[in-house]
């Protein structure tokens, strides 16, 4: 068995004891595996408990380091696009996924800009700052319509409604909760670009931390 399969099964097995501490200790164990034999994640077989574990690390802000949140943001949206592409119907995968996309922003835009569009590292309040932004929030509009039905905390349920407001014919009146037309054709246009873009991020991942064992962000 795989290394870091063999870390996810006590991850597993603590998790539905629960013992939270001895759980915690597993996740950075896993991290800790990944940093020293990344070419160990290409042949892992457990990559929605890889994606779970290294988002637990990040929710815990155990780091303020941008660069080191950015690797395990990377490495838990490359596992857990790995899984929703074996199984599109694990809805928990989505859930994860938007964790990422939705509170560490932050970190992960910089991957985002790394594989969509090759802008200035400081891109900051410019054109594209606001393209990253928008590719983002794309991303999490095919997530969050993929897994609506799934969606029973407030986190999620508030960027849903949030980013719906974006596809009014007026956004400004929706958000100010006038009445107006809701426009489902740039709904739909938003999902397939989310969608467009997340097979775009999985492609560059893939190969620099996959093939190329590159976690250097």
């Amino acid at each position: 068995m795989n290394k870091l399969d063999e870390i996810c099964k006590e991850i597993r097995l603590l998790n539905a004891i629960p013992n939270d501490e001895e759980a915690f200790d597993c996740c950075i164990k896993l991290y800790n595996t990944i940093i020293h034999e990344p070419l160990l994640l290409q042949h892992a077989e457990d990559s929605y408990y890889i994606g779970f574990s290294l988002v637990a690390i990040l929710e815990l802000n155990i780091s303020d380091d941008i660069d080191i949140r950015q690797t395990i943001a990377s490495i838990a949206y490359l596992s857990l696009s790995k899984c929703i592409k074996n199984d599109p119907f694990i809805y928990a995968a989505y859930k994860m996924r938007l964790r990422i996309l939705i509170n560490h922003d932050d970190a992960f835009n910089y991957t985002i800009n790394d594989a969509l569009f090759r802008f200035s590292p400081s891109f900051g309040y410019t054109i594209g700052g606001y393209k990253i932004r928008d590719a983002n929030h794309n991303m999490r509009w095919y997530d969050l319509n993929k897994c609506h039905d799934y969606l029973n905390e407030k986190i999620f349920q508030d960027q849903y409604n949030m980013l719906k407001n974006n596809y009014y014919d007026n956004s400004l009146l929706a958000m100010a909760g006038i009445e107006t037309k809701y426009n489902e054709t740039k709904a739909i246009k938003a999902m397939e670009e989310g969608n467009s873009n997340h097979e775009k991020l999985f492609d560059y991942l893939n190969k620099k931390i996959y093939i190329d064992g590159d976690i250097n962000f």
